[in-house]
């Protein structure tokens, strides 16, 4: 008899394991909250426009071939990249302006002064020879692999001595020149966390881009959710959209069934839950089925970060040098761009998509997304 097992959320993640189990034999029931799969890898169509719904950009392509060569999908078929060629500009209060092009490409305007490019070229080399192992030992090992910690000593304790301090600390460590460390920590603002606070594994985002680069799907993020639930429901399962579970029901230590908001209990013989913790544990299941010491710390976690998001679509085609541009402060003053101000932004970070992919904007139109600080406060 075969087993149906049902997914709750048809983010990358529920997508992925949907198509995974779909592909083994099992019957797949995916359940998904709003009326188009993909989470924060989605997209939404406007007027001739796309807009991102929340994820910018893929790194680490590499990863994402070995996943979908696992489901039977050639990936450069299926989903064309194109790696983002022009990836950051950043101006600074001084009026220096630093440039970050792929291949290891770093380039300073400088308005008072000129910059020993051989010196920083030495200097962005060694930050490559000290960091690129522990990439590739995460990329091509650990990530693609069970979680195994006497694995990851094994293999990686030659590289845990580099894993202290801050990414300010590395940075102080790997580059003389301000600017140049000022739009370094820039790229890892996406986390919403000062670089004195990032711990320094963080790093490695920024290492991944004079490596491998970003990249774009052609069509935008949501072509990745896309090409998973070709495979899902090739195989038989299928994809629920505004259904929203409100209980997993277990008896006997046993999932038996989900509870959709507004439709009929589905019986099941496992469930999946790809939301968070924090959802699964604390409202989905009942108390007396939820683990104890998951549902503890379920309810003591604490969220990163959250953003608030504004994108633009324009008419006119937008003339800037990057696909990212900021105007950030120097690094040890970075907290700052997270910080609201009452009379508007003061460092403006945004990033034009239509850069790197016109086809986003109808012709001589572009797209600008913007992550400004606001008051928590304001509805």
């Amino acid at each position: 008899m075969t087993s149906t097992v049902g997914v709750i959320g048809g983010g990358v993640a529920g997508l992925t394991a949907a198509a995974r189990l779909a592909r083994s034999g099992m019957k797949v029931e995916l359940f998904e909250a709003n009326d188009k799969v993909g989470g924060c890898c989605s997209t939404t169509d406007i007027g001739g426009y796309t807009f991102n719904d929340g994820a910018l950009y893929l790194a680490l392509p590499q990863m994402l071939d070995r996943t979908f060569a696992e489901l039977g999908l050639d990936r450069q078929s299926v989903l064309p990249l194109q790696r983002i060629a022009a990836p950051q500009t950043t101006v600074l209060p001084n009026g220096d302006r630093v440039t970050f092009g792929g291949e290891r490409r770093v380039s300073v305007d400088r308005r008072d002064g000129t910059v020993d490019e051989r010196a920083l070229q030495r200097e962005l080399d060694a930050m490559m020879a000290r960091w690129q192992p522990a990439l590739r030992l995460l990329t091509d090992d650990i990530l693609v692999r069970p979680l195994s910690l006497p694995h990851v000593l094994a293999k990686g304790w030659r590289q845990l001595p580099k894993f202290r301090g801050s990414v300010a600390d590395e940075l102080d460590r790997l580059f003389s020149d301000e600017s140049v460390r000022a739009a370094m920590s820039g790229v890892l603002l996406y986390t919403g966390i000062p670089p004195q606070q990032q711990p320094v594994i963080s790093i490695l985002g920024l290492v991944t881009l004079f490596c491998d680069g970003f990249h774009l799907p052609v069509g935008g993020m949501g072509r990745v959710p896309e090409a998973l639930s070709t495979v899902t429901v090739a195989h038989g399962g299928r994809i629920h959209l505004r259904h929203r579970v409100e209980r997993i029901r277990v008896e006997g230590n046993q999932v038996r069934a989900v509870q959709i908001e507004g439709h009929d209990t589905m019986e099941l013989d496992a469930v999946l839950s790809t939301v968070s913790g924090m959802l699964t544990y604390e409202s989905l299941l009942s108390p007396e089925d939820s683990p104890r010491r998951l549902a503890r710390k379920a309810k003591n976690a604490k969220l990163s970060h959250s953003a608030f998001s504004v994108q633009l679509g324009l008419r006119n085609h937008i003339d800037v040098p990057s696909h990212s541009n900021c105007h950030i402060p120097p690094m040890d003053h970075q907290d700052e761009v997270f910080t609201p101000c009452d009379n508007g932004v003061m460092w403006p970070v945004y990033d034009v998509p239509t850069v790197t992919l016109p086809a986003l904007a109808p012709e001589g139109g572009s797209v600008i997304e913007m992550y400004p600080p606001v008051h928590r406060d304001l509805p």
